[in-house]
C-alpha cells in the first residue's frame, strides 16, 4: 500500500510513516487505534507509543489512559522521576503533534 493510499483511507488519524530499521518494518502512527491490517504495516497509536515509553522509565508502575488524560502510577514521587516522565510526554505530544494532559500519582 502507498502512502498516498494509507491518507485516503487515514484522512487526519495519519501521523507520520516511519522505518525501523532494527527490525525492518514499516511504522504506522495514528491518533486513534484502528480496525483493520495491512500486511508488513505495524499500526500504533500515540497512547501505545506513550503507555511503552512511560513503562521503559525506572519506577512507573502503571499507566492508565482517561479520555484525553494520562494517568502514570509510580511507587514514590521524587523530582527527578517527574521530570524524566514530564518530558518524555512533552517529548511525544511534540512530536505526534498532540496535547496531552497528565499526572503522576503514588500508589499507596
Amino acid at each position: 500500500m502507498k502512502f498516498i493510499e494509507l491518507r485516503e483511507k487515514l484522512g487526519d488519524n495519519l501521523i507520520k510513516v516511519t522505518l525501523e530499521e532494527n527490525k525492518n518494518e514499516i511504522v504506522v502512527y495514528v491518533r486513534d487505534k484502528v480496525d483493520f491490517t495491512v500486511d508488513d504495516i505495524k499500526f500504533k497509536s500515540v497512547k501505545e507509543e506513550l503507555k511503552e515509553r512511560l513503562t521503559q522509565i525506572n519506577g512507573v508502575r502503571k499507566v492508565i489512559f482517561e479520555e484525553n488524560k494520562v494517568r502514570v502510577f509510580v511507587d514514590k514521587i521524587y523530582p527527578e522521576l517527574f521530570e524524566t516522565v514530564s518530558v518524555t510526554v512533552y517529548e511525544i505530544g511534540k512530536e505526534f503533534g498532540e496535547e496531552i494532559e497528565w499526572k503522576i500519582e503514588e500508589i499507596t
